[in-house]
C-alpha cells in the first residue's frame, strides 16, 4: 500500500520517536497528531482512502505502543542485574523532605536512624515507583564521601521495604550456624522495630557469599560469607503471593540488609523427588558410588562456600571450583536439561556435575586440577531404560 507524502512524513516521525520516552504525554502528542491528520485527510481524500489512512495510523500507533510496553516489561530483568535488587527506576523520582510525608513513613525512617545513630548523616529522599516491590516508595540515601546506607518505606503505609548498609568488609571464614543466623537476625529486627518480630517469624536460612575477584586472575581473591534469613508472616502460611522479610548477615552476624519481597514458598516435593531419582540414576550410570561424595544441589551451591570439604580447604578454593563449574556448565547445558547435582571429592581435587538431558541421556562434567588449574571434560551415557 502506497502512502501519500503527508502520511509518509507522519510515519517517519513516529518511527524516529525514542521508544523509551513514550510516556503518557508523548502518547497524547501522537493522538493529537493523528487526529489532526485525519481531519486534514477527510477534506482531501475519498471515503475509502480516508478509512485506509485511519487503519494505517491506528496500526502504527498500536505497534509503537506495543513495542513500548514490551520494552517496559524488560526493565525489571535489566534492573535485577544491579547490586541492589530493590533500586527504584529513577525515571519519575521527585525530591521530598522528611517533614512533608505521612507520619507513618516518617516514623519508620526515624526508627532505623535511632537504631543506627552512626547513620545520622546528610541524606536525600526521593519519592519514586519501586518496580520489584510494585509500590510507590520514599527512598532515603545517606551519604558520607559516598553512599553509606539506603532506607526505603512504602508511601501509603509507611512499611519498611528495604534497608541496606554499605561498606561492611568482613572476610571471616567461620560462618554462622543456622540457629546463630536466626537468633542474630531476629535480634536485629527487634532492635529496629519490635512489631516486625511480632508479625514475622524466622523460617529458612540460605547460605550465600560475595565473591571478590581481581582482573587478570582466574582464582577469586576473597569470599565474604553471608547468611540470608527469611522471615515469613506469622498470620498466614507462606505462599508465592505472600511477602517475607529477607535479612542478610555477614559471618560475624552484622546486619547487611533487610528486604521485603515475595516469599519463597514451600519446595515442590514432587519435583524434588524427581530430581533425587535422576541424580541417583546418574551416579549409578557413571559408577560413582565408591566415594563418599559431598553432594550439593546446584541451586544451593552457597553451602559449598560455607562448609568446604577437606579437599578444597578454604572458601576461596571452593569459590574457585564453583566459578569454574559454572563457566564450564554453560558450554554444555541445553534446553530440557534437569537441574545439575555437584559432587565434590572429600579428599582429592576432583568434582562432577551430573544431570539428565531431555532425550534420556545422562551427562557428567568431570572437573579436576592440572597444575593448580581446574579443567573440565564432558561425558555422556545413554539411559539403560
Amino acid at each position: 500500500m502506497k502512502l501519500s507524502h503527508d502520511q509518509e512524513r507522519l510515519f517517519q516521525k513516529l518511527q524516529s520517536m525514542p521508544h523509551y520516552t513514550l510516556t503518557g504525554q508523548k502518547t497524547e502528542e501522537i493522538r493529537t497528531v493523528l487526529l489532526k491528520k485525519v481531519e486534514q485527510s477527510s477534506s482531501k481524500l475519498h471515503l475509502h482512502h480516508h478509512l485506509k489512512w485511519i487503519l494505517i495510523s491506528t496500526a502504527v500507533f498500536f505497534f509503537g505502543f506495543l513495542f513500548y510496553k514490551n520494552y517496559e516489561s524488560l526493565l525489571p530483568v535489566q534492573q535485577s542485574a544491579l547490586p541492589s535488587s530493590f533500586v527504584a527506576t529513577g525515571a519519575t523520582a521527585k525530591s521530598v523532605s522528611l517533614d512533608n510525608m505521612p507520619d507513618s513513613a516518617k516514623a519508620n525512617f526515624e526508627k532505623v536512624l535511632t537504631a543506627f545513630p552512626e547513620l545520622k548523616l546528610s541524606y536525600t529522599i526521593e519519592s519514586d515507583y519501586d518496580r520489584p516491590a510494585n509500590r510507590q516508595v520514599y527512598k532515603m540515601t545517606l551519604k558520607k564521601a559516598g553512599d553509606v546506607a539506603t532506607i526505603t518505606v512504602d508511601e501509603k503505609t509507611g512499611q519498611l521495604i528495604s534497608f541496606t548498609r554499605y561498606g561492611l568488609e568482613n572476610d571471616s571464614q567461620t560462618p554462622l550456624s543456622i540457629e546463630q543466623a536466626k537468633e542474630k537476625a531476629t535480634a536485629w529486627l527487634m532492635y529496629i522495630d519490635k512489631q516486625l518480630v511480632q508479625d514475622y517469624i524466622a523460617s529458612t536460612v540460605t547460605p550465600s557469599a560475595l565473591i571478590h575477584g581481581q582482573e587478570g586472575t582466574e582464582k577469586p581473591t576473597g569470599v565474604q560469607l553471608k547468611s540470608i534469613v527469611e522471615f515469613q508472616p506469622r498470620s498466614i502460611p507462606a505462599s508465592p503471593d505472600s511477602f517475607s522479610y529477607f535479612v542478610t548477615l555477614d559471618a560475624q552476624g552484622e546486619l547487611m540488609s533487610i528486604l521485603l519481597r515475595q516469599s519463597t514458598g514451600e519446595k515442590n516435593k514432587e519435583l524434588e523427588q524427581m530430581l533425587q531419582a535422576v541424580w541417583k540414576e546418574a551416579i549409578a550410570a557413571f559408577q560413582l558410588t565408591n566415594v563418599a561424595w559431598v553432594k550439593i544441589d546446584y541451586l544451593e551451591k552457597g553451602v559449598l562456600l560455607h562448609h568446604p570439604p577437606k579437599s578444597l580447604g578454604t572458601p576461596i578454593e571452593a569459590a574457585y571450583l564453583q566459578e569454574i563449574a559454572k563457566t564450564e556448565l554453560q558450554k554444555y547445558r541445553i534446553k530440557g536439561d534437569t537441574m545439575p547435582l555437584l559432587l565434590v571429592h572429600p579428599t582429592e581435587k576432583q568434582a562432577y556435575m551430573l544431570w539428565k538431558r531431555e532425550n534420556g541421556v545422562y551427562a557428567a562434567l568431570e572437573l579436576h586440577q592440572e597444575k593448580e588449574k581446574w579443567v573440565g571434560q564432558l561425558f555422556e551415557k545413554i539411559s539403560s531404560k
